[in-house]
């Protein structure tokens, strides 16, 4: 499970990193264009992450442990977004809030199995 998630960790730098460059290379210029932290929490059933530049939140991600599909959530402040029947899900964000904690949540079968799982972005 730990290489998983060391896995899962080094896809979204990845991931992060390539949008930074392409957000650069379409003459787009910002000063939260890279996120200087990716950071996660687990729960026993469901991971949250975020890759972020202090308050500026660029994505989150949402997966769950087992790798079997449910319905996943992430909230954060004013935002939120659930997907159906996955075992891992993105949002790309790209802004800031004054909200600090970034959560998941794992729905399944109508069952809240786990809700809470927050990160901290500052």
């Amino acid at each position: 499970m730990k290489k998983s998630l060391v896995r899962a960790r080094a896809q979204l730098t990845a991931a992060a990193a390539m949008g930074a460059f392409a957000f650069g290379a379409a003459g787009v210029t910002s000063a939260h264009a890279a996120p200087d932290a990716v950071d996660y929490q687990c729960g026993h059933a469901v991971c949250v992450m975020t890759a972020h530049q202090g308050a500026f939140v660029q994505d989150v991600t949402v997966y769950t442990i087992d790798g079997n599909p449910g319905n996943l959530s992430y909230y954060w402040g004013n935002s939120s977004g659930t997907k159906n029947g996955v075992a891992t899900a993105k949002w790309t964000l790209g802004w800031e809030q004054s909200a600090k904690l970034v959560c998941g949540t794992l729905v399944r079968d109508g069952r809240v199995i786990e809700t809470g799982i927050c990160v901290t972005v500052a």
